[in-house]
This record gives structure tokens, C-alpha cells and sequence, in this order.
């Protein structure tokens, strides 16, 4: 089955098996499950990642990631580019499903729903700006989105962000 709705979730903090999810396993891009605190060290003695030395903080402390960024801007961050290579892998599979012309047409004879792949690419992130996963991490994969679909089509390609604020957590 073919929606042409692709969902990404990239997330510090592991997904578990309860029930709800609100996403596939294949959906879920989990960023987490590294020694942060090693990956900084050696960043710090400049061992290894010496252009992150520029924007990361040198004094973090910051063990294993696997319960999410706890608010730290610069862990998203450095989750997001240590793992860059899962979210641009998860990414290019999402922009292949959607733009594949045969499925397309499999789509339209199944269900009479003709779908415009001329239309170009729109693109949403959505994502907390309140924890650090989420505002550690839009700006660059906002920009990193845009160049993998524009590489990916000559069609248009339209970005938007959906940025929550504080306020969306109030009550919960």
C-alpha cells in the first residue's frame, strides 16, 4: 500500500514496544544509544568531529543518550549529526516512496486516486523547540532536508516548520 504521506520521527529517547506508538518501528529514527560524553572527549582533545569543536560546549557532561537530550540543546545537536547518516538514509527512502512513478500508477489503477508527482516535494518538520532534541536539531536538518529533496527532484520543493512552543505543554 502506497500513501504518498511519508512520516519521519527522529527522536533521542528510545521508542519502546508499549502500545500506544504514535509511529511505525519504520517510521522511527532513534538518535540516541551512544556514550555522549566519550564523543565529546574526543571532540574536546580534538581527536575526532573537529569541525562541531566550533558550536559545542566543551564543559558538558553528559553520559549515555538514551532517555532523550534532558533539555540540552547541544546534545540534540551533536545526536543529530553523530547519527546524520541514519536520518539522511530514512529521509532518502521517504523521497524515493513518494516520488516513484510506477507505484504511483499501481496507486491510481487500485484505487482511482491519480497522484500529481509534477506537483514537487512539500516537506513539514514539526518538532518541540522547548527540549533539546528538537531545538538542538531543526535548523541544520531544515537546511539538510531541503539540499537531499532538491538533489533528489527538479520539482519544486517546499519546506515548512511547525515550531511548539512551551505553551503546548502547559497541562500535560
Amino acid at each position: 500500500q502506497h500513501h504518498y504521506v511519508e512520516f519521519r520521527v527522529f527522536d533521542t529517547a528510545y521508542q519502546d514496544n508499549r502500545e500506544p506508538r504514535f509511529v511505525d518501528n519504520a517510521e522511527y529514527v532513534y538518535l540516541g544509544g551512544f556514550n555522549a560524553q566519550a564523543v565529546i572527549s574526543d571532540i574536546v582533545a580534538e581527536h575526532a568531529y573537529p569541525h562541531w569543536a566550533k558550536w559545542l560546549p566543551p564543559r558538558l557532561n553528559f553520559q549515555q543518550v538514551a532517555f532523550g537530550a534532558g533539555g540540552i540543546r547541544p546534545i540534540g545537536r551533536l545526536c543529530y549529526f553523530y547519527r546524520r547518516d541514519r536520518v539522511e538514509a530514512a529521509v532518502q527512502q521517504a523521497l524515493t516512496n513518494i516520488t516513484d512513478a510506477d507505484a504511483a500508477l499501481r496507486f491510481h489503477q487500485k484505487t482511482g486516486v491519480r497522484v500529481n508527482l509534477e506537483a514537487g516535494i512539500d516537506i513539514h518538520v514539526i518538532c518541540s523547540v522547548c527540549g533539546g532534541t528538537g531545538s538542538g536539531m531543526f535548523l541544520d536538518l531544515a537546511f539538510d532536508l531541503r539540499q537531499w529533496a532538491e538533489e533528489h527532484t527538479d520539482r519544486e520543493v517546499t519546506l515548512t516548520g511547525h515550531l511548539v512552543l512551551p505553551e503546548a505543554f502547559r497541562n500535560k
